[in-house]
C-alpha cells in the first residue's frame, strides 16, 4: 500500500463491488467538511490496470467529484497486494460502528459471493465483528435482506420502513415485494404486525381466488378509493378474506337502517364480528334528550329489533371464526 495522488477521472465510480449502502445519501455535509478542512481520512483504492476501484471512501470521492476537484490523495493497493476479502475487511472495520442492518446484510452477502466463504466461515468470522449473533438463522435472514430490491433498501435508509418490514418483504417472491411495499406499507403506514397480517390475508385470497397479489390489492383499492384510510383498507381486506362476513355485514346494515335511529344514537358491532357484544353510543345535551333516546331504545328492545341485531352479531361471530 502506498499514498498516491490519483486523478479523479481515473476512478471507476461504476465499479461498486466493495460499496455498501445507498447512493441516494445527501453529500452536502461531506462537501462542507471538505471545503473547510479538506480530506482528513484519505479514501482507499485498488489499482487494477491503471483503473482505480474504490474500497473505502466512495462518498468522499463522490463529493470531491461534485465539487469539481480533479485529484485526491488516496491509499492505493496494487491488484496483487490485496484480495477481495482483504478489501471487504477494510470496509468492515472502517465502518462497523455506523453500519445499519441493511448495510450489514450487504456486507455479509459480498463476503459470501466475492470471497467464496462458506456458511460456517460467515457465521464464525463475519457475523461477530458486525455485532450479529453467530447463528444460522441470522445468516439466512441477513442474506435474504441483502437481495431485496433497491426501492426497498432505499425506503429503509430513508426510515420509511423498519428492519421488521424488510424481513417480512424478504420472505415474499420478487414481483410481490414492491407491490406490498408501495401500495400497502408506504401508503397506509402499517406497523410490523399489521403488515404481517395483511400479507398473510392477501396471499390467502390470491391463492383461493387464483389471482395475483396485484389483482387482490387492486380490488381493495377500487372499493376504498384513492382517499381510503388504513382502517378502511384493513376492513375491506378482512371482508375479502372472509366473504361470509360480507353478507353478515350487509344484513347488519340493513337491519340497522330499518331501526331509523335518531342522530343522537348509534349502534356498532365488534370489528370483524370478533365477539358477541354490541356497542351503543348516545349523545345528549339535557336530561330530556337522554330520556327520549332511552325511551326510543326501550321501544326497539320491546319490538324485538335490537334482538335481531344481537342475533346477526352472533351469526357473524360463529361464521367468521369458522371461515
Amino acid at each position: 500500500m502506498k499514498f498516491e495522488i490519483v486523478p479523479i477521472s481515473s476512478i471507476d465510480f461504476h465499479d461498486k463491488r466493495f460499496f455498501i449502502g445507498s447512493d441516494l445519501d445527501n453529500l452536502s455535509s461531506i462537501k462542507i467538511s471538505i471545503r473547510e478542512v479538506g480530506i482528513i481520512n484519505p479514501p482507499v483504492l485498488k489499482n487494477e490496470d491503471d483503473k482505480f476501484i474504490p474500497i473505502c471512501g466512495w462518498r468522499r470521492i463522490s463529493a470531491l467529484k461534485d465539487l469539481g476537484l480533479e485529484k485526491v490523495l488516496a491509499k492505493v493497493y496494487d491488484s496483487d497486494e490485496i484480495t477481495n476479502e482483504g478489501c471487504l475487511q477494510l470496509v468492515l472495520f472502517e465502518n462497523r460502528e455506523r453500519l445499519n442492518d441493511i448495510e450489514k446484510a450487504e456486507l455479509v452477502f459480498k463476503f459470501k459471493n466475492l470471497c467464496a466463504l462458506d456458511d460456517n466461515d460467515l457465521i464464525k468470522r463475519i457475523l461477530p465483528p458486525l455485532g450479529i449473533a453467530p447463528k444460522w438463522k441470522n445468516l439466512e435472514r441477513y442474506l435474504s435482506i441483502a437481495e431485496l430490491e433497491p426501492e426497498i433498501k432505499n425506503a429503509f435508509h430513508q426510515q420509511k420502513i423498519t428492519l421488521d418490514h424488510a424481513v417480512l418483504l424478504s420472505e415474499l417472491r420478487d414481483p410481490q415485494r414492491l407491490q406490498i411495499l408501495e401500495r400497502i406499507i408506504l401508503r397506509f403506514k402499517l406497523n410490523k404486525n399489521e403488515t404481517r397480517e395483511a400479507i398473510q390475508e392477501i396471499q390467502e385470497v390470491a391463492f383461493r381466488d387464483r389471482k395475483s397479489i396485484g389483482d387482490v390489492i387492486e380490488s381493495i383499492e377500487n372499493r376504498i378509493g384513492q382517499d381510503g384510510s388504513k382502517n378502511e383498507f384493513r376492513h375491506e381486506l378482512k371482508l375479502l378474506r372472509y366473504p361470509v362476513l360480507t353478507q353478515v355485514e350487509e344484513n347488519f346494515r340493513e337491519c340497522l337502517n330499518h331501526l331509523n335511529l335518531p342522530k343522537e344514537l348509534n349502534i356498532f358491532h365488534p370489528p370483524f364480528f370478533e365477539g358477541n357484544d354490541l356497542e351503543i353510543r348516545l349523545r345528549f345535551k339535557s336530561k330530556e334528550g337522554l330520556r327520549e333516546v332511552i325511551t326510543y331504545l326501550s321501544s326497539r328492545i320491546e319490538d324485538g329489533k335490537i334482538e335481531n341485531l344481537i342475533n346477526i352479531v352472533k351469526e357473524g361471530s360463529t361464521k367468521g371464526s369458522g371461515e
